[in-house]
């Protein structure tokens, strides 16, 4: 019955079926507690610069285990790699939820989200590296899409139900288990995906060479907008709406209009070409986020969000499509300089973001300027062959 299924969905058996169950189940997870995570970090901190120094050493951790633990990564394999990577996501809400008694804890909660990066997904990415016809990926990257936004549309409407009425400690336990469960379709995926260690040095020359400075451009201004969405947008966005509930419900109107064109996008990509798409996306997302901090007003937050949703998924189905693509030649090694090129973009951009609110705390017009510079900046990625 469940062959008949993918077949149904013209997917192949194999390694992307089982990673499909794993990223949807997680992600629901995920989904309950991530737009919060920003607002709780601030709320028992109550100080902003707590949010950019979380980030930074996690993107340290990264950083570091990416260089240095290839030779681990590549001695544990994917079910142990996803299967510790979960573990550590666990470790991490649970030093999360400690944290109001010992604000240190937060340290240790920012290395263990770093550490899924070299354990998770690396394997994420190397799985979907292989998965693509032809040197196409729109279509399995949009029905990862569809899968994983459906199964957790509602999920940060109902996780803002549960902060409300029962709090962050019940949220965060019924996430842990969610997380913890999505570890068993993994062990149905073989484990020979080609990890092997690969020396430092070569790592940060091919990362900072010639050939891949579009991408380390590109993922810089990707990342510079996803920061931004991440931290500043939900402590925006709460100020307007002044409820959990309501935050978690103009999430969820983000994910649900992104499954309505998700499918379309993937398409879009495959018969468009993943540069053009990815270049038009950027600049029909631009103009959200130049408007966005002038909104005081719920539904109109509502409808812009509404509107990102169903332009995001052309624009990030290119920038993952055109990676693979690039991938292809030799995954793994492409897939550690995409991770270090991100933490490296993230550090910078957390720093900015940083920077920013000492002069301008709170000015949300002014906040939002670097994301809609970081969809521009993006462009450069098409120019990668």
């Amino acid at each position: 019955m469940i062959n008949r299924f993918w077949h149904a969905l013209h997917l192949k058996d194999g390694p992307l079926n089982s990673l499909y169950l794993t990223h949807s189940i997680l992600h629901f997870g995920l989904s309950l507690i991530g737009i919060f995570i920003p607002v709780y970090i601030f709320q028992i901190t109550g100080n902003f610069f707590y949010l950019p120094a979380f980030y930074v050493i996690v993107s340290v951790t990264v950083l570091i285990s990416l260089v240095y633990g290839s030779k681990v990564i590549a001695l544990l394999g994917a079910h142990r790699s996803v299967l510790l990577g979960n573990l550590f996501r666990v470790l991490n809400l649970s030093l999360l939820l400690l944290a109001p008694r010992f604000l240190p804890l937060l340290i240790g909660a920012a290395v263990f989200e770093g550490l899924v990066v070299p354990t998770y997904w690396i394997t994420y990415h190397t799985v979907f590296t292989g998965s693509g016809r032809g040197g196409n990926y729109g279509k399995e990257i949009a029905w990862m899409g569809v899968f994983v936004s459906v199964v957790s549309a509602l999920a940060p409407f109902f996780g803002g139900l549960v902060v409300s009425v029962m709090g962050f400690p019940t949220l965060y336990g019924l996430g842990m288990l969610i997380i913890l469960l999505s570890s068993i379709p993994i062990f149905g995926m073989k484990d020979h995906l080609g990890f092997r260690p690969i020396p430092a040095k070569e790592i940060l020359r091919e990362t900072f060479s010639h050939s891949w400075r579009p991408m380390l451009t590109g993922f810089f201004g990707n990342r510079l907008e996803i920061i931004f969405a991440s931290l500043i947008w939900p402590l925006f966005a709460f100020g307007v709406l002044e409820s959990f509930t309501d935050l978690g419900a103009i999430t969820s109107i983000f994910t649900v209009v992104g499954v309505l064109f998700m499918i379309a996008a993937g398409r879009a990509v495959d018969s468009w070409g993943r540069r053009r798409v990815l270049s038009v996306g950027a600049l029909l997302l631009t103009p959200f986020w130049l408007v966005t901090g002038f909104v005081s007003s719920g539904a109109v937050l509502a409808v812009l969000n509404g509107y990102r949703g169903a332009v995001a998924p052309f624009y990030g189905i290119a920038v993952e499509s055109l990676f693979y693509r690039f991938a292809r030649l030799d995954p793994f090694l492409t897939i550690l300089k995409r991770e270090v090129s991100i933490h490296l973009s993230i550090i910078l951009s957390l720093f900015l973001t940083a920077l920013l609110w000492v002069f301008f705390p709170e000015n949300w017009p002014v906040l939002f300027i670097p994301a809609a510079l970081g969809m521009l900046l993006s462009i450069v990625m098409v120019k990668a062959r």
